[in-house]
């Protein structure tokens, strides 16, 4: 009978806004009810996602053969996406939809002429309010040193360049993985195994991807990694620093690791494959629930 009255989930109960505004009342309640759920666990996960990711942001600095902006932030953004994906996502993914699920909330949401749309979309802007800062905070210091290395040659064009770039790049690096972690909250009712399930699949694939590169000296291992594919895309997406950058002061293994038979389309036709796989199981799960409700 105890959970009769339980009241610490409060699913959203407000009034209706014009329908191109009423995913912003779903992202807000996502966003309250996930700080309220468990806010020491996202003050400390943020944190230490965010202090293992800086170290990157000074790798131009530490290897002055790495003179190019854009091969600088594209590392720091690839690193902090692993960081925030294997200790933030868990805590604000694995509960977007399980607990709706759990607590048979979907009828509540869809008798509002809410439409999954709606839904959808206000849950994955939840998970991206508390992503953002942890994923574009070391790219964006990278940013500024990498500018201010390249002295009187960083003009005002090529700085806008770059900042618009990263910014363009971190929609494409977040959505896949919110996209999984939806599908993986969809799937059950219990968080602990949706967050588990992603974290699991994220390492499986990046340890794959790993082995198949540096071990078996593969040149498409790197496609299994949803780290490396985004690295690649931001690369090129990224604006090319004004001067070449220098080969001269890297070795061997450094050189190949940036040079590969592959299109950056291979990796964006991945990412983009994985978000559109996520998100119909997302769909496909959350019509399947209101149908049973």
């Amino acid at each position: 009978m105890s959970g009769l009255f339980d009241q610490t989930y409060q699913p959203w109960t407000g009034t209706l806004q014009p329908r191109p505004f009423r995913f912003l009342a779903i992202t807000w309640t996502g966003v309250i009810n996930t700080w309220r759920r468990s806010p020491v666990a996202l003050l400390i996960c943020g944190g230490i996602a965010m202090l293992f990711s800086l170290p990157n942001a000074f790798i131009g600095m530490m290897m002055p053969a790495l003179s190019d902006p854009a091969f600088v932030v594209s590392a720091a953004l690839s690193s902090s996406m692993t960081w925030t994906f294997l200790l933030i996502m868990p805590v604000v993914g694995s509960g977007l939809i399980a607990n709706d699920v759990k607590h048979n909330a979907l009828l509540m949401y869809f008798s509002k002429s809410i439409h999954r749309t709606d839904y959808v979309l206000g849950k994955a802007m939840t998970a991206a309010v508390f992503l953002f800062l942890p994923l574009l905070l070391a790219p964006m210091l990278a940013a500024g040193l990498g500018l201010y290395s390249l002295g009187d040659l960083a003009t005002t064009a090529y700085s806008c360049k770059l900042f618009l770039g990263l910014m363009a790049c971190a929609p494409i690096a977040a959505l896949p993985g919110i996209a999984v972690v939806m599908a993986f909250s969809s799937c059950t009712k219990r968080t602990f195994l949706a967050g588990t399930g992603w974290v699991v699949l994220y390492l499986v694939l990046e340890s794959v991807s790993s082995i198949l590169s540096a071990a078996a000296k593969l040149k498409w291992g790197y496609l299994l990694s949803i780290s490396s594919n985004v690295f690649r895309v931001a690369k090129e997406i990224l604006p090319a620093a004004p001067t070449q950058m220098k080969l001269d002061g890297m070795d061997e293994a450094m050189k190949q690791s940036l040079e590969t038979p592959y299109s950056a389309w291979y990796s964006a036709g991945i990412l983009a494959g994985v978000f559109i796989i996520g998100l119909s199981i997302v769909i496909w799960r959350i019509a399947n629930a209101e149908r049973r409700s």
